[in-house]
C-alpha cells in the first residue's frame, strides 16, 4: 500500500515595519490551539522566533517570525483527501484573517503559493537548467529506463501529451514539439 502524498503550504508575510515577534506569537497562538496543535517555542534573541505547532493527526507547521518584519508560515500535511485540503485552506485563512486583523497597516504583501505534493506516486516537479521549478500535470509515466548513457523518461501530461525528460532534464526540444 502506497502512503499518501505530503502536502507543504505556505503563507509569508512582508511587514513595513519590524515584525513585533512577542505580539505575532501571541496573536497567531490561539488559531493554531483551536486546531488542537501543541507548541515548541524557540527564541533567538536579536534573530526572532521559531514555533512549531503539531497536531494528533500529524500535520505540523512552523511559524517562523523574523524581526525586520518577514512573517513565514509552513504547513505540512500528509492529507490529500478534499477534506484535509479544505481544513487545511482553513487554518491558512484564519492565519491570514488574524495577521490582518493584528497589522492590518504594516502588512506590505501576503503571498500564499499553491500547495506543493511531495512523495507523490508520480513526481510533477522538475527544475529548469536555471534552477526554476516547474509543476506539469503529470498523469502518467509512458516509459522509465535506464540507458547506458542516460536515464529516459516519457510522462503523459493532460496539457502537453508526451514529454521526453533525459537524465532528469525536461527537453526543449520536446517542450518545442508539443507546442
Amino acid at each position: 500500500m502506497a502512503a499518501a502524498a505530503a502536502r507543504h503550504s505556505t503563507l509569508d508575510f512582508l511587514l513595513s515595519a519590524p515584525a513585533d515577534c512577542n505580539a505575532v506569537l501571541k496573536g497567531l497562538q490561539p488559531v493554531f490551539q483551536e486546531q488542537g496543535m501543541t507548541e515548541t517555542i524557540h527564541n533567538w534573541e536579536d534573530h526572532g522566533y521559531l514555533a512549531t505547532y503539531v497536531n494528533k493527526n500529524g500535520s505540523f507547521s512552523n511559524l517562523r517570525i523574523y524581526p525586520h518584519g518577514l512573517v513565514l508560515v509552513d504547513l505540512q500535511s500528509h492529507s490529500d483527501d478534499i477534506k484535509g485540503r479544505d481544513e487545511i485552506d482553513h487554518l491558512l485563512n484564519k492565519i491570514e484573517e488574524r495577521m490582518k486583523e493584528l497589522f492590518h497597516s504594516s502588512i506590505k504583501r501576503v503571498k500564499r503559493l499553491p500547495a506543493t505534493v511531495r512523495g507523490g506516486a508520480i513526481d510533477r516537479y522538475w527544475p529548469t537548467a536555471d534552477g526554476r521549478l516547474v509543476e506539469y500535470d503529470i498523469d502518467e509515466v509512458v516509459y522509465d529506463e535506464e540507458s547506458p548513457y542516460q536515464n529516459i523518461k516519457i510522462l503523459h501530461s493532460k496539457q502537453f501529451g508526451n514529454i521526453l525528460i533525459l537524465s532528469g532534464d525536461v527537453s526543449k526540444y520536446s517542450l518545442f514539439t508539443m507546442c
